[in-house]
């Protein structure tokens, strides 16, 4: 039903090193740094 729908928002803060990947919503984006972070 549509009262077991819940919505809400947010953010994250991560670091950022070099070498590794940056994808940032699913989409890699070329660079040399990328975020230090898991999901």
């Amino acid at each position: 039903m549509i009262e077991d729908i819940r919505i809400g928002h947010g953010y994250d803060v991560h670091a950022i090193a070099d070498g590794l990947p940056m994808w940032l919503c699913g989409v890699r984006i070329d660079s040399t740094r990328g975020f230090v972070a898991h999901s």
